[in-house]
């Protein structure tokens, strides 16, 4: 079977190749290029956050549900934010008070010591050289920045994505010293640091940040069974919840053989 990774980043998926390569596990290329983009997508996506995977082994499909929890603290009220989507308002509750339990470390290490070849350390190694050199910012990337500037902006945000006072544009070289020392970390401690070790102790430092000690020890990655739905004759495994994907692929409409303005007439969500 050929391998393929897919990601939101070019560098995010080289980390993955690189690691494939040199034999890695496909779980040991996931993780490196999930770090990787923790670096590379920070506009969106960051190592404190959340995820989950489906995970085939040969024989059987497994979710690994490592999404970010309700932390249990008591403070200060989030910052309300409005930002403007084209015509739309959005209203964003950001700051110390909206960061939630992390989860991404923990189903990273968890994927890693149940399917993983590779040494931990190997795997931090592609992020974190992308930490120390800064990675280019993608048109795409770029344009998702702009509409988020007041989000990604506030406080400490503005010497990363605005640099001189100037919001970076495609192409531009971003720039997070923060993430290299915190790499090192990782690389060092491990994903349990964020939970058991100097990352955690950092975490709770911060002013206004809700998540307890208590939180972060309590805190697991979860395997459970997948939802298995079928579509025009393929069964796919998926994420329920959040995901929404069940559902939706009960909905798809049946496009094959149709012209591309029948198709979009189709669309459900039409």
């Amino acid at each position: 079977m050929k391998a393929a990774v897919a990601a939101g980043h070019p560098a995010s998926a080289e980390a993955g190749i690189e690691i494939l390569s040199e034999g890695g596990a496909a779980a040991d290329a996931a993780v490196a290029a999930a770090l990787a983009s923790c670096v590379a997508e920070t506009v969106m996506t960051g190592l404190l956050g959340g995820a989950h995977a489906i995970v085939w082994d040969g024989r059987r499909a497994r979710n690994l549900d490592c999404f970010v929890s309700v932390p249990s603290g008591c403070g200060p009220p989030m910052v309300d934010l409005q930002v403007a989507f084209g015509e739309e308002t959005v209203h964003y509750a950001v700051g110390p008070a909206s960061c939630a339990v992390p989860g991404l470390p923990a189903g990273l290490d968890t994927l890693w010591r149940e399917y993983g070849r590779l040494p931990w350390s190997r795997l931090v190694e592609p992020a974190l050289r992308l930490a120390r050199a800064g990675t280019e910012l993608p048109p795409r990337h770029a344009a998702c920045l702009a509409m988020l500037a007041p989000v990604m902006t506030l406080n400490r945000g503005a010497a990363l994505y605005s640099p001189g006072g100037r919001l970076l544009d495609g192409g531009d070289v971003l720039e997070q010293p923060g993430l290299v020392a915190a790499l090192e970390v990782i690389a060092r401690e491990g994903a349990g640091s964020v939970y058991r070790g100097s990352i955690g102790e950092a975490l709770l430092a911060e002013p206004g940040v809700l998540v307890t000690h208590d939180d972060l020890t309590a805190y697991e990655a979860q395997w459970s069974e997948p939802v298995a739905v079928d579509y025009v004759g393929v069964r796919f495994l998926t994420r329920a919840g959040l995901s929404g994907i069940p559902d939706l692929l009960g909905r798809l409409p049946r496009l094959a053989g149709l012209s591309a303005t029948e198709r979009v007439l189709r669309a459900p969500w039409l």
